[in-house]
Parts: C-alpha cells; sequence; structure tokens
C-alpha cells in the first residue's frame, strides 16, 4: 500500500469519527490499564477518576499552548442546549482561537465527550438540567468576520453559510498542536 492510500484511509477514520475526551467513568474502559498502573490499595473507580483527571489536564494544557503560542485561527460554535424546559438553538458564536471556543462549551459542564467528526469538533456537555451539544467548525478570517456582522434579514440563513463555508479542522493541527 503506498503512502497515498495510507494517508487516504488515515483520514477516513478520522472523518468518521475519533473520540478525543471522554470524562464518562466506564470501569471496563479502564480495567485492563488498572491492572498494570494501579498504585496499591487503590480502587479500579478511583484509578479511572485519576486517569480521566489527567487527560483532562493534558487536553485543556495541550489547547491551551496553542493560544499561547502567535498560531491564530478562527472558529464558530453552533449547537443546541439541553435545558429543562426544552432544547433550545443557539446562536453561532465565533472565537479566534480553539482553546476558547471549547472551553465556552464546556462551561458549567459535569462530564464531558469531544469528538472530531465530519471535520468538526463536536462536543457534547452532561450537565444538571440535560445535555448541551456543539459542533466547532473552522473558518477564513473573510467568513469570521462576515458572521461577526450577520444580519439575518439582509444575509440569510447563518447556518447555512456555515455548513457551506466552514473549513475542516486541520487534523495536522489538533494531532500536533492542540491533541
Amino acid at each position: 500500500m503506498n503512502k497515498r492510500n495510507k494517508e487516504m484511509r488515515h483520514f477516513e477514520k478520522i472523518n468518521n469519527g475519533v473520540t478525543i475526551l471522554n470524562t464518562f467513568v466506564n470501569e471496563e474502559d479502564y480495567r485492563e490499564m488498572y491492572e498494570d498502573w494501579h498504585e496499591e490499595g487503590e480502587s479500579l473507580f478511583d484509578f479511572a477518576q485519576r486517569r480521566i483527571e489527567f487527560e483532562c489536564d493534558d487536553f485543556w494544557n495541550n489547547l491551551r499552548a496553542v493560544k499561547d503560542s502567535s498560531y491564530i485561527d478562527y472558529y464558530v460554535v453552533t449547537g443546541e442546549l439541553g435545558l429543562w424546559n426544552g432544547i433550545h438553538t443557539i446562536v453561532p458564536v465565533t472565537f479566534n482561537n480553539l482553546y476558547d471556543a471549547l472551553s465556552k462549551c464546556a462551561t458549567d459542564a459535569y462530564d464531558i465527550v469531544v469528538k472530531y467528526e465530519d471535520n468538526a469538533i463536536k462536543f457534547e456537555c452532561h450537565h444538571h438540567d440535560g445535555v448541551n451539544c456543539f459542533e466547532v467548525r473552522n473558518l477564513s478570517f473573510d467568513d469570521y468576520d462576515k458572521i461577526e456582522w450577520w444580519d439575518d434579514d439582509k444575509d440569510g440563513d447563518v447556518f447555512e453559510f456555515i455548513k457551506k463555508h466552514a473549513k475542516p479542522i486541520s487534523w495536522e493541527m489538533i494531532g500536533q498542536g492542540a491533541f
């Protein structure tokens, strides 16, 4: 198999969905690792919690490092809030770095699930009222600027614009810089 075919298969795997972070404790996911790495007297649940804390710290620290670098890119967050009184669609929110976009998504969450799927980062935030589901997509500067000044009456449906103009989030950016 040549290098190009390998890269395409790798991309297809990523494009179909990869879980980047999941803070739910599923003891079965950690059982094998527990046998090799637990501390004496530590329960499987405590071990899983410790691993999740480590994974969360690593996730946010890597994103923060990209934010603190001179790298600037543009993102839009769309999604729905699952609240006690139903599901509500949010107005698209723009950010000039991935850290701020994702940390805004995580506000008040008990547990989070972060996936890379369909060229976007999909973010589920579980909280006391339900689940918020967000998509973070990459934009060019011009498209970012248009959304900042969007007028539904003049410009049409902002969600259709985002679907049409969003760029794939670079896997290289995610793999090398953020995660």
